[in-house]
């Protein structure tokens, strides 16, 4: 099933104001009669957003949006669906094992609990170990060749973590054969989109970009330095 932004399908053409804020024209169908379309990260999809796709969808299509309510909403605007009434809610966790201790972990923050369920939580289990901003460097570095995760809660903090593991293991600042980039905007010349998980293979550095080759896709790749984190 092919997968496209709301924007990339919707609009044909697409500029910037002069504030550098992109203007989207030339809305189009997003789908032909008998299609089913799914619009998943519903809650990031505001009203006028929605009235726009709803014009531009064929009468005979059908529509499934699937969206998270505690999820934050769209920035500057509010949501266009009501997620407090859904026509039907998923409320079984199919992605960590039943008993996980993160999803304990993540349903007491969700509820506002979160300090308080760390408190108490002293058993230590594989799947989920809490640590301070201290130690998380060494542990981090510790499980570099396991498959490891540590989440933090702000962006600063992450940043400071990967400043220390860079320096710890003495990898160069910003980018190094062996890193493992995410890709945050779609490329679709290049075979990559939003969410995209990618190995560097070979990289030169070229002032303000990087010349960057990638093991999940043929060809050069050029990433400008202010957008790398």
């Amino acid at each position: 099933m092919p997968a496209y932004t709301i924007h990339g399908r919707l609009y044909r053409k697409a500029e910037t104001d002069e504030t550098g804020k992109p203007r989207f024209m030339k809305p189009t169908w997003v789908c032909q009669p008998g299609d089913l379309v799914i619009v998943d990260e519903a809650s990031m999809l505001g009203a006028r957003l929605l009235e726009e796709l709803e014009r531009w969808i064929p009468r005979g299509a059908s529509v499934i949006f699937c969206g998270d309510k505690e999820q934050l909403p769209p920035v500057d605007e509010e949501g266009g669906l009501d997620l407090d009434n859904p026509t039907c809610r998923l409320d079984v966790v199919h992605r960590q094992a039943l008993n996980s201790s993160i999803i304990a972990y993540a349903t007491a923050i969700r509820r506002g609990e979160g300090d308080a369920w760390a408190n108490l939580y002293t058993e230590k289990k594989d799947d989920l170990q809490l640590h301070d901003g201290s130690d998380a460097v060494k542990w981090m570095v510790d499980r570099r060749d396991q498959d490891a995760v540590l989440s933090c809660f702000t962006h600063a903090a992450r940043r400071k973590i990967n400043v220390g593991v860079r320096e710890m293991l003495e990898l160069p600042e910003e980018l190094a054969v062996g890193d493992r980039m995410l890709v945050k905007t779609n490329n679709r010349e290049a075979g990559l989109v939003n969410g995209d998980l990618v190995t560097v293979t070979a990289v030169e550095d070229l002032g303000d970009c990087y010349e960057v080759e990638v093991r999940e896709v043929p060809g050069t790749l050029y990433v400008n330095k202010s957008t790398i984190e």
